[in-house]
C-alpha cells in the first residue's frame, strides 16, 4: 500500500529500512525499533502537513487557495515526469 513504504514497503523511502540495515548491521530487535520511529515520524509530517493547510485556509482567499493547489499538483507532475525519465535511462 503507498505510504506504509516509510519502513519496509515501496515508494521513495521504501527500502530506507533495508538499506540502513545492510550497511549498518542492523538486528531484528533494531530495525523493528527503527521502523516503529519511521511510522511515528511520517504520521506526525502528515499531521502537520494538514495542519498548515488548515491553518493557510484562514488565511488564503478561496482563488489562492485554488491556484496553490494547481501550483501543487504541477510539482507532482514533474516529479513524477522526472521518476520515469530516470527509470527509462
Amino acid at each position: 500500500m503507498p505510504g506504509e513504504g516509510i519502513g519496509g514497503g515501496g515508494g521513495k523511502h521504501g527500502n530506507r529500512l533495508e538499506r540502513m540495515a545492510k550497511k549498518l548491521d542492523l538486528t531484528d530487535d533494531q530495525k523493528t525499533k527503527l521502523e516503529v520511529i519511521f511510522k511515528e515520524q511520517h504520521a506526525k509530517h502528515k499531521d502537520l502537513k494538514e495542519e498548515t493547510r488548515e491553518r493557510m485556509s484562514h488565511i488564503l482567499t478561496a482563488e489562492q487557495m485554488e491556484t496553490m493547489q494547481e501550483m501543487k499538483k504541477r510539482r507532482q507532475e514533474k516529479r513524477k515526469d522526472k521518476k520515469a525519465a530516470k527509470t527509462q535511462e
